[in-house]
This record gives C-alpha cells, sequence and structure tokens, in this order.
C-alpha cells in the first residue's frame, strides 16, 4: 500500500513532505502570523489611527479568502496530479498519456478559475482562451471526420453514383409536377 506522504512526495508539492509533521508546521506557523497581524490590526484601531486601520482592516478580511483560494489551490494540484497519473497508468499506449496529460491540464485550469475568481482576479480571459480552444479543438475534429469520410467513401460514392442518379432524377420531376400543378400567381 503507498502512503499519503508517498503521493504528496510525487507531486509538485513533494517538498513540503520532506519530514514529518512539516506540513502541520507550517500551518500552525501560518496561523500564529495570522493572530499577530491581527493583534496589530486591534492595536491600530485602539490607537486611532484611520488610515492604517483601514488599510489593515481590508487586508485581514482578504486574507482569509487568499489562504482559502491557496487551500482550493494546492487541493486542486494534488487532485489534478493524482488524476492525472490514474489514468496515464491504466494501459502503456502514447494516447492514453496524451489523454492523461489532457485531464492534468483541464483539472490544473479548473483550478486555477475557481481559485483566482474569489480571490479577486478576473478570470474573463481565462474562460474565453478556452472557449475558443474548445472549439478550435472540436472544430479541427469535425473537419478531420469530414474529410476523412470524403475520402472513405470517395470510391463508394463513384461506384454507386449510376445508380442514385436515375432516382434522384424521378424524384425531382416529381416534386416539380406536384409543385408545379398548382403554381399561380398570388398578386
Amino acid at each position: 500500500m503507498v502512503s499519503d506522504s508517498a503521493i504528496t512526495r510525487a507531486t509538485p508539492l513533494g517538498r513540503f513532505a520532506d519530514q514529518e509533521g512539516e506540513f502541520g508546521d507550517i500551518v500552525g506557523t501560518l496561523v500564529a502570523y495570522y493572530v499577530y497581524f491581527l493583534t496589530i490590526v486591534t492595536a491600530a484601531n485602539i490607537l486611532q489611527i484611520g488610515v492604517l486601520s483601514q488599510l489593515l482592516s481590508r487586508f485581514a478580511g482578504y486574507l482569509p479568502t487568499l489562504i482559502g483560494g491557496l487551500v482550493v489551490l494546492i487541493a486542486g494540484i494534488l487532485i489534478a496530479d493524482f488524476v492525472g497519473d490514474l489514468v496515464s497508468d491504466t494501459d502503456g499506449q502514447w494516447i492514453i498519456d496524451v489523454f492523461g496529460l489532457a485531464v492534468k491540464v483541464f483539472v490544473y485550469y479548473m483550478t486555477a478559475t475557481l481559485t483566482l475568481n474569489p480571490i479577486g482576479f478576473a478570470t474573463d480571459v481565462l474562460t474565453n482562451l478556452f472557449n475558443v480552444f474548445v472549439v478550435a479543438l472540436f472544430g479541427s475534429f469535425g473537419l478531420a471526420v469530414a474529410i476523412g469520410l470524403g475520402f472513405g467513401t470517395r470510391e463508394y460514392i463513384a461506384e454507386n453514383i449510376d445508380n442514385w442518379t436515375p432516382q434522384a432524377s424521378d424524384t425531382v420531376s416529381e416534386e416539380g409536377s406536384i409543385s408545379g400543378s398548382g403554381s399561380g400567381s398570388d398578386d
């Protein structure tokens, strides 16, 4: 069985998992600094330093959102690496590796979009870029299928076009006689 620390070490965040309990130490240090920061905000409020108090209060209100965004980012990176590697390891074919990379990049994109939006960054450019990429990808796929079908059925159509032409001519003449019989001017 693979331990959690072995999974973490295999990701880009693996350097934080070098020693046992190091991640907990990092979180503890961040919480301690946040408490120190809130103490400074309270001191600025008590001393009635208006501009500094407002600036620090805004930053103190923004900091939990920033930390939450970073937690989502770290979780997204871990999930992207895990899912991408899981997909890539299912088979030894190169196309599966490419699909695993595509899954990993998609999860990275979704993580970045979900993380940056609450932090306050505009994600419109990322969303538009992704939409253009998806349209181009599926448009090129549709074009490739159309060209493939055209070249693949070329011989079949050449062999059977003579059988289809009289049937099409009969159908067109029947349609013309039906619509032509009642034609008149509606002026």
